[in-house]
C-alpha cells in the first residue's frame, strides 16, 4: 500500500442513530466503508461506551426528529401536534431548541475528546406543508425543522469537537422523492430510504461529504492558492481576437459561476492569482471592461500576464505567495471549451 492509499483511506466511522440511519449503514457497507452502527434514539439515554478514540476516526450522528419533538410537546405527541391549531408553535419551537442543545451536549460528553463528531442535519419537509394558500414559512412544521437546523449549526459552531453536516442540499440536488420518506410515511418520520438508484447516490454523497470533512480537519492536501488562466477560463473566448467586446456574452453562464467560486474561495482565506499568455496592458483593460466591480484584479495576490512559459510564471507566483506546489491549484482551458484543473506538480503549459 502506497502513501496515497493510506491518505485516502475512508475514516473508521461510528454511526449513531435509530433504524433511520440504516440506509446510510447499508450503502457504507456495500462500498467497503469501515463503519459500525450503534443503535441510539435522540433522547438522553446512555451512549455506548464502545465508542473509543482508538477504534474510530469520526462519529456520525443521525438525530431522530420525532424523539426531539416528543420531548418538546407536553403530551409527548411528536407526530401530528403541528396540525392542532391550539398548539403554540413558537413555544414548542423554543422548547425543541433547548432540548436539541441538551441532547447534543449529552452525546458529545460521552465521546472521547479529540474524536470529531458530525451531526447530520434534519431533513426539512416540503416548504408547502400548509397548502397553497397557507402560511408555510411561519408557524409551520417546515419553519420548525429549519429553525432546529439553524440552532444545531449555531450550537455546534461554538463546540470544537462537534460539527454540522448539511445534507438537505444533496437531497434537493437528486430529488427528495427518491430518498425522503416523508412522501411515503409522514413528515416527522424524517428518514432516508434509498429505494432507488438516486437514493443510493444521496447516501453515498453524504458519506463522501463526511470523508471530505475529516480530510479538512486533518489538513490533508490543503489548497492554499488558486491560479487561473483567462481566455476560455475566466471568460468565454479569446478576447484579443474580438473586434468588439460585449461583456455579458463572455461572462454570462459558467464564467460567472466560476468567478463566484473564486470569490467564495478567497472569502475562506485561499489566495488567488492569474497566469495568462497575453499582452498585459490590453488584457488588464479587457478584464476591467468585462468584470467591472464584480471581480477585480485587486482580488488576486499575483498577476502574471506576459508571453513567458506558464511554468516560469507559475514558479514566480509560488515564490511570491510563498506556497509549495502541492498546495496550489492551476485552472486553465487546456484547449477545451470549459476549464480543466491541474493540482500540485501536474503538467502546465
Amino acid at each position: 500500500m502506497n502513501c496515497a492509499d493510506v491518505r485516502h483511506k475512508k475514516p473508521r466511522t461510528a454511526l449513531l442513530g435509530t433504524c433511520l440511519a440504516e440506509s446510510l449503514l447499508q450503502v457504507a457497507l456495500d462500498g467497503g466503508w469501515p463503519i459500525r452502527h450503534f443503535l441510539m434514539d435522540s433522547g438522553l439515554q446512555e451512549v455506548d461506551r464502545q465508542i473509543v478514540a482508538e477504534a474510530f476516526d469520526a462519529v456520525l450522528v443521525n438525530l431522530t426528529l420525532r424523539t426531539l419533538l416528543s420531548m418538546s410537546v407536553e403530551e409527548g405527541d411528536g407526530d401530528l401536534f403541528y396540525l392542532r391549531p391550539e398548539r403554540n408553535m413558537g413555544q414548542i419551537q423554543a422548547q425543541a431548541v433547548l432540548n436539541l442543545r441538551q441532547v447534543v451536549d449529552h452525546i458529545l460528553a460521552a465521546i472521547p475528546p479529540g474524536l470529531p463528531v458530525f451531526f447530520v442535519s434534519l431533513l426539512e419537509p416540503p416548504a408547502q406543508v400548509e397548502g397553497v394558500l397557507g402560511r408555510n414559512r411561519h408557524g409551520s412544521l417546515y419553519r420548525l425543522v429549519r429553525s432546529l437546523n439553524d440552532a444545531l449549526e449555531d450550537h455546534l459552531s461554538a463546540l470544537p469537537q462537534g460539527h454540522y453536516l448539511e445534507i438537505n442540499d444533496i437531497c434537493r440536488y437528486y430529488g427528495d422523492a427518491s430518498v425522503y420518506d416523508g412522501y411515503l410515511s409522514h413528515y416527522t418520520h424524517n428518514g432516508l430510504s434509498p429505494l432507488s438508484v438516486q437514493g443510493e447516490w444521496i447516501a453515498r454523497d453524504i458519506l463522501e461529504r463526511l470523508d471530505g470533512a475529516v480530510r479538512v480537519l486533518r489538513a490533508e492536501d490543503p489548497v492554499k492558492l488558486i491560479i487561473t488562466d483567462l481566455d476560455n477560463t475566466l471568460w468565454r473566448g479569446v478576447l484579443a481576437e474580438e473586434d468588439e467586446i460585449i461583456p455579458w456574452q463572455h461572462t454570462e453562464g459558467w464564467p460567472l459561476g466560476y468567478a463566484e467560486a473564486l470569490l467564495a474561495c478567497k472569502q475562506r482565506g485561499i489566495l488567488l492569482a492569474i497566469c495568462s499568455k497575453n499582452e498585459e496592458g490590453p488584457t488588464c483593460e479587457r478584464f476591467r471592461q468585462l468584470w467591472g466591480q464584480r471581480l477585480r484584479l485587486e482580488d488576486f495576490c499575483s498577476v502574471r500576464i506576459n508571453w513567458q512559459p506558464k511554468s516560469q510564471n507559475i514558479a514566480q507566483i509560488l515564490r511570491t505567495a510563498n506556497i509549495l506546489p502541492d498546495h496550489a491549484l492551476f485552472i486553465l482551458d487546456a484547449h477545451a471549451n470549459e476549464p480543466t484543473f491541474a493540482h500540485g506538480n501536474g503538467p502546465t503549459q
